[in-house]
């Protein structure tokens, strides 16, 4: 597939993500998502939320934050090897490591995300969790769950995460509501 819109004389291998995102939206524009995106210019916290109801995320009872001060070396990671077919989203990712790196660490505050830079980074929420960098909170509680650091702890000594609770389809906390939980989505084939 990858051989119909590269350059004759250039690799796959030899390629970056960008040149092969810049490739498939020129032989497909209608897969590319127009727009303009104007990065925040508020500083960010420690905090970022991620996931939950303020969000409008149906899956998700709870909220998830993440501790942007250790972010920065996956977002420049992420922004290197990752594309977007939306380019606010595209924008709003190659924007995200400059933004973290400033993160204010004594800053306890949470900081929301624009719809972009929340879209952007969204499904990468189970990852930071197995990475230790989360906190999430049980409305129900109204308080942090310690169900993910036992997990995260877990994952540490098995290094397999279809066993950590961060990959299973309902999330609990420690007294029994439900966090999150997938919803029946259809399966998209592209």
């Amino acid at each position: 597939m990858f051989g119909w819109f590269r350059p004759k004389e250039k690799k796959l291998s030899g390629m970056t993500v960008k040149e092969v995102m810049g490739a498939i939206h020129s032989k497909y524009p209608g897969i590319v998502t127009r727009g303009e995106y104007s990065p925040p210019t508020h500083r960010c916290s420690r905090w970022i939320l991620l996931r939950g109801p303020f969000y409008r995320d149906t899956d998700y009872n709870c909220s998830i934050l993440v501790d942007a001060t250790q972010m920065y070396d996956w977002a420049v990671k992420h922004a290197k090897n990752v594309g977007h077919s939306d380019e606010q989203e595209e924008a709003a990712k190659d924007f995200f490591p400059e933004w973290v790196k400033n993160a204010d660490p004594n800053d306890e505050t949470v900081t929301l995300l624009d719809r972009s830079m929340q879209r952007a980074l969204r499904n990468w929420d189970l990852d930071f969790v197995i990475f230790g960098w989360t906190r999430i909170w049980c409305p129900e509680c109204q308080g942090f769950t310690e169900t993910f650091e036992r997990a995260q702890q877990e994952f540490q000594v098995t290094q397999d995460a279809r066993k950590c609770i961060s990959y299973l389809p309902e999330w609990n906390c420690e007294h029994g509501h439900i966090l999150r939980k997938e919803s029946d989505e259809p399966i998209r084939f592209f």
